[in-house]
């Protein structure tokens, strides 16, 4: 039997450092037992905050459960069906919660289970079973060798990853398909990470294709907020020609979202091309106005009718639990309802829970999956026949290998489900694949996916099926372009990937040419910053560009390696951007052709092959990273000069990269025996963001661990050009000042900008720095900053550069490089001139005599860069002469070689040492000063191959650059680098706590001090917050001392400060809950918690005490972000939630009619929930905010200058005197400090509880705060309270180690010499002062919900206990109960008299009773007549109703008092408050009918209506009389009543133009305009077409047939018809509807509503195409029919009518599509009148005149002759005989 390797990882984690002690709950998975065990994953429930498992809080995918019961219906359905003779199908299902961790996990979980015995010899040996593979929905990021993609591994000989869809690369052709039928030849791409190989290959196709994009955005993880989102929408209308843009996004709402948010007009014209576009409908929905009309493509997805029954009639009595575990818990979670065995919901389920809409959808990729099983089953089927060859399973089909089964799965052929074909392609793909093409849009009243076409039938697809909506303008395809203007000037569309010329822009290339080819990648460019891609040009980069050339140089030169072979190289710019390095690996790789089997070959346009063979690069291990994504998918070698990451030592996640420098494992070591050499215990580290920084101090940190030495800090330099940021690091780095010695694990450019704030900051001395290679060696680097970078210790990997390379370097010059097209700039920037035919900001002109020197050579990992090419040389040569043993050329065994046979020469490489890795030698650089203002880099020893060796003196440098030098025999100062006092970090626990010892343990967490310069230092100690403190030790007492509660049970508390710090909050709750040491003694047992006062503080912990199930009862979080119990389930509070508070100020606003006002908020998540209950509310009551603010995170002075700018821009004369405060207590007090020294004016402020009634809020700034509301939780009076905080003194308080603070300042002394207070000692004669505690303190202080949430639990857990415990003391019934018993014990509590202050209490919902306090922040003079500002009660708010009990101080916005309250509403139309939905005026429900007939064009148009209108009854009247007189039947008497009610009708139509628009009206402007224009000229063309028939028969004296009443009905009625149809259409698919508009008047009143149909005018002339065609029509045969003079020359005269209808249509149409809105509908009822005049007149006045002035008399049977009217009846006497109007 086989043995197979396997991998077993076990994790435990604990959060107690004693007695470890986990109750493991494994994952779920489903089964469906057999002897073939099919693999299935998917994401279920939503992922853990931690990212390492699932959270089943959640509620589990209904998506995923329809697919998993999908493949269970096949998989039943194959057993059923005896698929494999004998042998039965299993399946296994796993959860991945869309974590990618857990998603390999859950791989290795199922791979592993293919081992589950030992044979005789302890090996592992396979079990009773197959596993033939997985079935999953998404990508991993597994480990190549186990799964390849087909798509991204198109090269490998055999697939071991099958699809069952489209592969990505047609999706992409076909997208490009459609790109070019729309003729979008300049677009835009945006794509997530998981996306990025998708978008590339997109990417890569497009230009290939000459389609030019001018944006291509990545949206990392880390730009999860909308600003980034918003950033990038800004980045796609920089581009306003690139208006389509391809989505290539997971995730799109919050994209959607800040396309919403944008104010330019450019973001709503983008249009959208989308992938899998079905699985984005929900967000296309939500933000239908800025997605209509996006194109995409989709996987065909038809349903499948058996299996869609079966799960509509799922009943839970019949689930199967065992195959899929998660369905119950959806069912009951989603229809609220228990399933047997659960009482959560209290009410059973049942069928009829189901909703038809989600289980009726036709979930994308059913049919996938269903196939997918399917074809693993008949793979199976296969290797079954062939090996065991008789039925049931046989043990030897255990044995079939992936290699095996994948040829099994090529011979795969079916016709699965959905009738879609099943054979895979040589890439794993389906042969023959098909597409819908999918249009967004609104289709019949309903917005859907509308497929408009398909890839089988794409080369008659037609474009402007396609309905685009750019800025809500429908067009069709054809009609939006997406073009570079010419003359395009975007250097995206004509930038070049050749070896260029010139000083080398950012798309150029150096290119040798060779046989075989080398691709180098090298920096060249710096970063470009945020708009530019590349920066400037880096120098250093050059030189290691020049050092690759030369090392190919030598090679050629060589006889002896690869000889008849010539090696060629290509030398690329990655600019440090990690997204150019994937596109220009990609582009080198990805145009070679790999057909042969081996490496990718180039053919150039002279016909030259180049063999690719090898790559370097790229110049850092991220960089270097990215660059393998692409490297590996050909496994072509990839030698790095200067990454040094020990990540890249990983062989198996790095199979093909090698690097001459050696791993930063290395480096740490070295960097850590140098601080040993120092003698640091106590330092701090400092890495740029990405994989060089963050592995280098993970490294750092083990090796810190093991030579003793504690790390304080570790800091993170995520963008050092952000002055932000760099600043939060600088204060990091002094909130540890005693670490003293650095650690730098950072980039060139970041080392540079940490010396320019230590410049900036005047840290010269105050740190000492070792430095890793990412320093480097470039004086540029610490030019300006000497000082501060002197004493810095480098290690610099050796960087020998031999002479040879340094004389080539020297005689380069512009005119012999032609070959480097970076060359001349980097020459032009050397010397600071300019060279002729370039462009620079130099003035002079490039001497002849200028020439290179040697040290310019010396770059950074230039001979590192010659040993890559050397050992790339040395393995390829080695190959060669294997393959090649004559070496005469490259033969075809060398150019079918797979690459992996040369990585496998280079590992057995002596250019490597470990793992591929260089050899491990670093030069310790020690930067010392030489003089004034002179600096030099001195060698001071050596790290060979983990041997360390100082041989020189080691300078460090102190304040005012005081020399400290730390000699060779090891003598000399130290310099300080230890911890003193307090480090939490290395293992010290210096914590202040309060711990009373009980039975049961409530850790208590509050945010005593407020949060320091750092967010695990504390800052000052809060008052009221001490006072909070003694709240919890008063309600204590008093449980304990009560016999009715838990009695014989001591309670007992645990209380911590959390600094007010989220973070130390979280870390403070893990420590509390594992019963750290650091506490004292040991606790009780813990069953809740209380904590914290923040909301975001109290979110922290949520995650430590949900994750162990404790309950959690905070005194002080109102956010109602923790409303939600899905992901706080065990939460309560005993102060009401925000919403409630925003309701209070509302209610306020109202009280004093402020319907304009502004509003700021906190970044944060009290600040948004905050404000959005507000803002919701507020609206409601039709209160407008004039400027919504938010003050951004870590807020500088400027940032509240701007807030209090943009306020006074609205304040004032402007109405918004009256500003909403969500902010916190910082926010706050800084925005009124800012608003006393910028505001011209005075608001009037209305805040919740952060500002409450804290005096330290107001201090200073009466003139600013005076006026104000504030709204504060409402207390009780507490009198026994009161009475015990008066009797208290430090001397008999221990139990409280924060009180000693609050006497001292209450007294404003200081009890001894420990205390920081700068202040007299405390004399006894001053503790009589302390009972002043009564006042503001008390009341600023949450005490009462502080002891209420102290009396809930109690009184829960005595309840609990009374039931589990049956009258016992204790027992374990109740130390084990289950959590969910333990948090409803404590919300079904019920409080009568123990509450605080004697009031009632108990939990609404989750959180207490709403009731709040207004107070008003008033001057009063003192007796020196000074103003002293005091907050005085003035109501209350309870139950919704706002009761005002006090005397309201007011005062304008000059700060004057006056008698009412100040004014803020908005002066003018408010706009904004429009778009709020918050209109200045009453919007009626239904629009009124009001008539517009007063003006002079409407009185002049009725006339004519009503003229002729009576014309048209006349002639009606005498026609029906003359009924039988020949003009009236010659003229179709039928054919004349309707052109009779046509024109009526269209000239009663101006009527619906004249009144105001309604819905009735829009409908009979839609239809009457058309339909009657139709009529008419429906009527005209049977007139003309009777007459031509008649002529024409006339000439050969032949009879008409058809010509009479009915048949000349039936035809007008089948031309009418169709308008009928088109106009029906039209209203059904797009009900008339009304919107209005609020415009100014500028007279009383002040504004008006004016209504418009919604409609566009476009529309309208649109319905007028097929009247128009009938026009045409009618004119044509018109033309004809003039020549006949019979029947009074019709012909003729319809020919007039309809030449001018031609020009009267054509004028009013103009006028009414271009002119302004006021003169459209004039022009229209003007031209439709004068229309149907023309008719009328043209028409019936000839026959009127003829009836009037003939002397015949009517006669029964038809005149002959032609006496009467000459012309007008012919002499055949058939020819009118049928046209009697009796007939009719």
């Amino acid at each position: 039997m086989r043995r197979w390797p396997i991998l077993i990882v076990l994790v435990c984690s604990c959060l107690a450092t004693v007695n470890c002690q986990v109750n493991c709950s494994y994952p779920k998975v489903g089964q469906i037992p057999g002897e073939v065990v099919l693999g299935l994953e998917f994401p279920f429930y939503g992922g853990s905050s931690n990212g390492m498992g699932c959270d089943p809080s959640t509620v589990p995918s209904v998506e995923s459960i329809q697919r998993l019961e999908a493949a269970m219906y096949a998989v039943r359905q194959l057993n059923t069906a005896n698929t494999i003779p004998g042998v039965s199908i299993g399946l296994e299902a796993r959860d991945s919660c869309f974590l990618p961790f857990v998603a390999w996990q859950r791989n290795v979980d199922y791979l592993s289970e293919t081992f589950n015995n030992l044979d005789v010899t302890g090996e592992m040996c396979s079990a009773d079973l197959l596993r033939p593979g997985q079935i999953i929905r998404h990508n991993i990021n597994l480990n190549n060798a186990i799964f390849r993609d087909g798509e991204n591994y198109r090269w490998m000989s055999r697939p071991t990853r099958f699809k069952a869809e489209p592969s990505h690369r047609f999706f992409a052709e076909t997208m490009i398909d459609i790109l070019k039928k729309l003729k979008w030849r300049y677009i835009s791409i945006v794509y997530s990470e998981p996306q990025w190989s998708f978008a590339m290959l997109f990417s890569e196709l497009a230009i290939r294709h000459e389609i030019c994009i001018a944006v291509s955005r990545l949206i990392t993880a880390n730009e999860s907020d909308i600003a980034s989102h918003e950033e990038v929408v800004r980045e796609l209308i920089s581009k306003p020609d690139a208006k389509g843009v391809v989505l290539f996004l997971d995730d799109m709402d919050l994209f959607f979202t800040a396309v919403e948010n944008s104010p330019e007009v450019l973001a709503k014209e983008l249009m959208w091309m989308i992938p899998n576009i079905d699985y984005h409908e929900k967000v296309l929905n939500d933000h239908f106005q800025v997605t209509r009309g996006a194109v995409g493509v989709a996987v065909p997805n038809p349903g499948v009718a058996d299996f869609l029954t079966y799960f509509r009639n799922l009943d839970p009595g019949d689930f199967d639990e065992i195959a899929d575990p998660w369905i119950a818990d959806y069912w009951q979670t989603k229809y609220q309802c228990d399933l047997p065995g659960s009482d959560t919901y209290g009410r059973s389920c049942n069928q009829g829970d189901i909703n038809d809409q989600v289980l009726t959808e036709t979930i994308p990729g059913l049919v996938q999956v269903m196939n997918s099983v399917r074809a693993i089953v008949e793979a199976v089927k296969i290797a079954h026949a062939r090996i065991c060859g008789t039925p049931f399973f046989c043990p030897e089909l255990t044995n079939v290998s992936a290699t095996e089964l994948s040829d099994y799965m090529m011979e795969v052929d079916f016709i699965g489900y959905g009738a879609v074909r099943v054979k895979f392609d040589e890439d794993g793909s389906l042969i023959n694949p098909v597409l819908d093409i999918i249009n967004f849009r609104r289709e019949g009243g309903d917005i859907e996916l509308l497929k408009v076409g398909d890839t089988t039938t794409f080369g008659d697809f037609d474009v402007d099926t396609l309905k685009l909506w750019p800025n809500g303008v429908l067009k069709h395809g054809s009609e939006v372009p997406s073009r570079c203007r010419n003359p395009c000037r975007d250097e995206n569309c004509f930038k070049g990937s050749g070896s260029g010329s010139g000083s080398g822009g950012s798309g150029s290339r150096s290119h040798v040419q060779g046989d075989i080819l080398i691709g180098g990648m090298f920096g060249i460019h710096e970063h470009g910053g945020s708009h530019e891609e590349c920066g400037k040009l880096d120098e250093s980069a050059v030189a290691r560009l020049e050092a690759m050339l030369f090392a190919v140089d030598r090679v050629n030169r060589r006889d002896d390696v690869l000889p008849n072979l010539s090696l060629g190289a290509v030398g690329m710019d990655s600019c440090l951007r990690s997204q150019r390095v994937k596109e220009e690996m990609l582009s080198f790789l990805g145009s070679a052709d790999y057909s042969r089997g081996g490496a990718g070959v180039l053919t150039s346009l002279d016909g030259h092959q180049s063999y690719i063979m090898g790559t370097m690069g790229a110049s850092s291990s991220s960089l270097s990273m990215d660059m393998n994504e692409i490297t590996r998918i050909t496994m072509v070698p990839q030698v790095a000069y200067s990454a040094t990451s020990p990540l890249l030592s990983d062989r198996e996640m790095f199979p093909n990269f090698f690097r001459t420098a050696p791993s930063d494992l290395y480096q740490a070591k070295a960097m850590i025996q140098v601080a040993q050499y120092l003698g640091w215990k106590y330092v701090q580290t400092v890495n740029s963001e990405g994989a060089y920084g963050s592995a280098g101090v993970e490294a750092l940190k083990r090796y810190a661990v093991e030579a003793g030495i504690c790390i304080a800090n570790s800091l993170v330099i995520k963008d050092s050009r952000d002055n932000e940021e760099m600043n939060k690091t600088i204060n990091g780095l002094l909130s540890r000042a005693d670490a003293r010695g650095l650690l730098l694990f950072t980039s060139r450019t970041d080392s540079r900008a940490l010396l320019a704030k230590f410049h900036q900051h005047g840290l010269q001395g105050n740190f000492s720095i070792i430095a890793s290679d990412g320093w480097g060696m470039h004086s540029s680097l610490i030019h300006g900053f000497e000082s501060e970078a002197a004493g810095t210790v480098i290690l610099i990997p050796e960087n020998n550069v031999k002479d040879d390379f340094k004389d080539y370097f020297v005689s380069l010059n512009p005119d012999n490089n032609e070959r480097n097209p970076w060359f001349k700039r980097y020459w032009m920037d050397k010397f600071e001139c300019n060279l002729p035919g370039e462009s620079s900001s130099y003035a002079t002109e490039c001497l002849d005599s200028l020439v290179l020197k040697k040290n310019d050579a010396d770059a950074d990992y230039v001979s590192h860069v010659i040993k890559a090419v050397d050992a790339l040389v040395d393995g390829i040569h080695a190959l060669y002469q294997e393959k090649c043993p004559e070496m005469t050329g490259m033969c075809a065994e060398l150019r079918a070689t797979p690459m992996e046979e040369l990585v496998e020469i280079l590992r057995h490489s002596s250019e490597f040492f470990d793992h591929g890795d260089g050899v491990p030698i670093y030069d310790i650089i020690n930067i010392v000063k030489t003089g004034d203002d002179a600096y030099g880099n001195f060698k001071v020893g050596q790290y060979k191959r983990r041997h360390f060796d100082i041989t020189e003196t080691i300078v460090l440098y102190g304040p005012n650059e005081q020399a400290i030098e730390y000699r060779v025999s090891g003598t000399g100062v130290p310099y300080p680098s230890e911890c003193s006092g307090y480090c939490w970090e290395c293992g010290r626990r210096e914590v202040t706590f309060s711990h009373v010892d009980g039975d049961i343990d409530v850790p208590v967490m509050f945010g005593i001090s407020e949060m320091g310069n750092n967010p695990l230092v504390c800052g000052a100690v809060s008052d009221a917050q001490v006072i909070n403190v003694e709240a919890v030790l008063y309600a204590l007492d008093k449980v304990n001392d009560d016999p009715n509660i838990l009695s014989d049970v001591q309670l007992g508390v645990t209380i911590v400060d959390t600094c007010s710090s989220p973070q130390r909050g979280s870390t403070v709750a893990m420590l509390a809950l594992s019963g750290a040491s650091v506490f004292g003694n040991q606790p009780g047992d813990i069953m809740a918690t209380i904590g914290a006062l923040l909301s975001g503080v109290t979110k922290e912990m949520l995650r430590v005490t949900g994750a162990v199930q404790k309950t959690q009862v905070s005194f002080g979080s109102t956010s109602i972000e923790l409303e939600n119990d899905e992901l706080y389930p065990f939460f309560l509070r005993t102060i009401p939630v925000d919403d409630k508070q925003a309701e209070a100020m509302v209610s306020i606003l109202l009280e004093y009619r402020w319907f304009y006002v502004s509003t700021v908020r906190s970044n944060s998540t009290y600040g948004l929930t905050g404000m959005e209950a507000f803002l919701r509310r507020a609206n409601a009551e039709k209160i407008c905010a004039a400027t919504e603010l938010t003050i951004p995170k870590n807020p500088t002075s400027e940032d509240y200058v701007d807030i209090i700018a943009d306020l006074s821009s609205q304040g004032g004369t402007k109405g918004a005197n009256v500003v909403v405060l969500f902010t916190s207590h910082e926010d706050t007090r800084e925005l009124l400090k800012h608003a006393r020294a910028r505001a011209p004016t005075k608001f009037t402020w209305v805040a919740p509880d952060s500002w409450g009634i804290y005096n330290d809020v107001v201090e200073g700034v009466l003139e600013q705060a005076k006026g104000s509301f504030t709204v504060v939780p409402f207390q009780e009076p507490l009198p026994d309270f009161v009475e015990h905080m008066r009797s208290l003194t430090p001397d008999d308080n221990p139990r409280n180690p924060w009180f000693r603070h609050l006497w001292e300042s209450v007294l404003d002394c200081k009890l001894d010499e420990t205390s920081p207070r700068i202040a007299e000692f405390c004399e006894d004669s001053r503790r009589e002062n302390f009972s002043s505690i009564g006042d503001t303190r008390l009341k600023s202080a949450l005490s009462a919900y502080v002891i209420n949430a102290v009396l809930a639990i109690a009184k829960g857990l005595d309840n609990l206990h009374r039931v589990k415990c049956a009258g016992h003391r204790l027992c374990p019934a109740f130390y084990e109960a289950d959590p969910n018993d333990v948090f409803e014990a404590i919300r079904n509590v019920q409080l009568v008299d123990e509450a605080a202050g004697g009031r009632s209490f108990s939990f609404l919902g989750d959180s207490g009773e709403a009731k709040y306090t207004i107070m008003n922040y008033v001057s009063v003079n003192d007796t020196g007549g000074n103003g002293v500002g005091v907050y005085r009660k003035v109501g209350h708010w309870y139950d919704g109703e706002l009761t005002v009990t006090g005397q309201v101080q007011h005062y304008d916005y000059d700060g004057y008092r006056i008698p009412d309250s100040v004014k803020s509403a908005c002066p003018d139309a408010c706009r904004q408050c429009y778009a709020q939905g918050v209109s200045p005026i009453e919007v009626p429900e239904q629009p009124p009918l009001i008539f517009h007939g007063d003006s002079i064009w409407a009185v002049i148009v009725i006339a004519v209506i009503a003229l002729g209108v009576l014309f048209c009854f006349i002639i009606f009247m005498y026609f029906l009389i003359e009924f039988r007189h020949p003009v009236v039947r010659g003229a179709s008497s039928s054919l004349s009543f309707f052109l009779l009610l046509g024109i009526s009708l269209l000239l009663l139509e101006n009527f619906a133009f004249m009144f105001d628009p309604t819905q009735i009206v829009c409908g009979c402007r839609r239809f009457g305009l058309s339909f009657f224009h139709a009529l008419i000229w429906c009527a005209l063309l049977c007139k003309v077409i009777r007459v031509l028939r008649i002529g024409e028969r006339a000439e050969i004296n032949s009879e008409v047939a058809y010509i009479g009443p009915w048949s000349q009905t039936c035809l007008l009625l089948a031309f009418l018809l169709v308008q009928v149809v088109l106009v029906g259409e039209w209203l059904l698919l797009d009900p008339p509807s009304v919107y209005y508009t609020i415009i100014e008047t500028g007279i009383d009143p002040p504004f008006k509503l004016i209504y418009h149909c919604s409609y566009d005018n476009t529309w309208m002339i649109l319905s007028l195409v097929y009247v128009f065609l009938i026009l045409l029509c009618t004119f044509c045969l018109a033309c004809k029919a003039r020549k006949y003079s019979s029947l009074l020359n019709e012909g003729a005269y319809i020919l007039f009518v309809a030449v001018a209808s031609i020009l009267i249509m054509v004028t009013w149409i103009l006028v009414y599509t271009l002119a302004e809105r006021k003169y459209q509908n004039p022009a229209l009822c003007i031209g439709i009148t004068t229309n149907a005049v023309v008719v009328l007149a043209a028409i019936f006045v000839p026959k009127i005149t003829a009836l009037t002035s003939s002397s015949e008399k009517p006669q029964d049977n038809a005149a002959t002759g032609n006496d009467m009217g000459k012309s007008y009846v012919y002499s055949n006497p058939d020819v009118n005989k049928d046209d009697e109007l009796t007939s009719f």
